[in-house]
C-alpha cells in the first residue's frame, strides 16, 4: 500500500471535517497496525492520486513523530499534510476562514525559563525545498484554482461575526482587546467576504495557551 499525498489532524472536529470533505473507504492497516482513511482522487490532468487520512490520538511531539514514522514506513508518501485550525495574533492580512499555507516553520520546542520569569527560546525549523517551491508557486496556478473559495467548492459559507467587546477575551489589557477587535472589524466589516488563501510562518509550539496575558507584545522575552 502506498500513498501520494497523506493529512494528519490532531483534533476530533479536524479529522471529521477531512473525512467528510474525502469520504474515504473503508479502513486500511499499515504494517505497523496503524489504521488509515484510503480514498482515490483524479487530478486536472486525469491522473490517480492516492490520499490517505490519519489522526493522531492526543497533541504533543512523541505522538506526532511517533504517526508520521508510521506514515513513512507504511505509505512512502511524497508530501504530508497537517491540517487543522490554526491559532494566531489579530492581522489584517489574514483572520478566521482564511486558509494559511506555511512558508516557513518557527520550531520553538527548544527553550529555558531564566531569572524573572522571562523565557529564552533557541529558535529552529525550515521547510523542505520541495514544498518552499510549491508554495512559492502558488500565484502560478492562480487561474486553475478559480473559485476555489466559494460555496459550492468549499461546501461552507464564510463565517460571519460580530465582535461584541463584552465578549473578547474580558480581564485582558485594554489596548490589546481593541487590536482584536480593529482586526475583526476589518476582515468582517465588507459587505462580502471570502474565504483567501495567505502563506505565512507557521510556528511549532507544544504549550496550548490559555491565558493571554503572557504572550501580547511586549511581555515575552527574546
Amino acid at each position: 500500500m502506498r500513498a501520494d499525498i497523506v493529512i494528519i489532524t490532531t483534533r476530533a472536529d479536524e479529522f471529521e471535517a477531512v473525512l467528510k470533505r474525502f469520504s474515504p473507504n473503508k479502513p486500511q492497516k499499515g504494517s505497523s497496525g496503524r489504521t488509515y482513511g484510503i480514498c482515490q482522487l483524479k487530478t486536472r490532468n486525469e491522473k490517480k492520486c492516492t490520499v490517505a487520512l490519519v489522526r493522531c490520538s492526543e497533541g504533543g511531539n512523541d505522538t506526532s513523530q511517533q504517526v508520521t514514522n508510521d506514515i513513512i514506513r507504511d505509505l512512502d508518501p511524497s508530501i504530508l499534510l497537517v491540517v487543522g485550525i490554526a491559532g494566531g495574533l489579530p492581522d489584517d492580512e489574514f483572520t478566521l476562514g482564511d486558509v494559511i499555507i506555511s512558508s516557513r516553520i518557527h520550531n520553538f520546542n527548544v527553550s529555558a525559563l531564566q531569572a524573572g520569569n522571562r523565557s529564552e527560546f533557541d529558535v529552529r525549523g525550515g521547510i523542505h525545498p520541495l514544498v518552499s517551491d510549491i508554495v512559492a508557486s502558488l500565484p502560478l496556478y492562480a487561474h486553475r484554482l478559480n473559485d476555489w473559495n466559494k460555496i459550492q467548492s468549499i461546501g461552507l459559507p464564510h463565517p460571519t461575526i460580530s465582535p461584541d467587546p463584552s465578549r473578547i477575551l474580558p480581564g485582558i489589557d485594554s489596548a490589546w482587546q481593541q487590536r482584536i477587535r480593529s482586526s475583526l472589524d476589518w476582515n468582517f466589516g465588507k459587505a462580502e467576504n471570502q474565504s483567501r488563501n495567505r502563506t505565512t510562518s507557521a510556528y511549532a509550539w507544544k504549550q496550548i495557551v490559555s491565558d493571554c496575558a503572557p504572550y501580547q507584545p511586549g511581555t515575552m522575552g527574546p
